[in-house]
C-alpha cells in the first residue's frame, strides 16, 4: 500500500516547533480565571490540569 503524504518537511518541522511567545503572549494565553480555575480544580490528575492549561492557551493563541 502507498503511503500517503500529508505534511511536507518544512510543515512537519513548523508543525512540530513550539511558537517563540513574548511575555505579554504568555500571560494571555494563559492567565486563569476564577471560572477556569473551577474547571482545573475538578481535574483529578495533574497530567489533566496541566493538558487543559497548555490547549486553553494553544487556543487562545490561534484563536483569530
Amino acid at each position: 500500500m502507498a503511503k500517503v503524504r500529508l505534511l511536507s518537511t518544512a510543515e512537519r518541522k513548523a508543525f512540530q516547533s513550539p511558537p517563540i511567545l513574548q511575555p505579554a503572549e504568555k500571560i494571555s494565553c494563559f492567565e486563569i480565571s476564577d471560572a477556569t480555575k473551577k474547571i482545573v480544580d475538578s481535574l483529578h490528575s495533574l497530567h489533566h490540569k496541566v493538558g487543559f492549561i497548555l490547549q486553553l492557551g494553544y487556543f487562545r493563541l490561534f484563536r483569530n
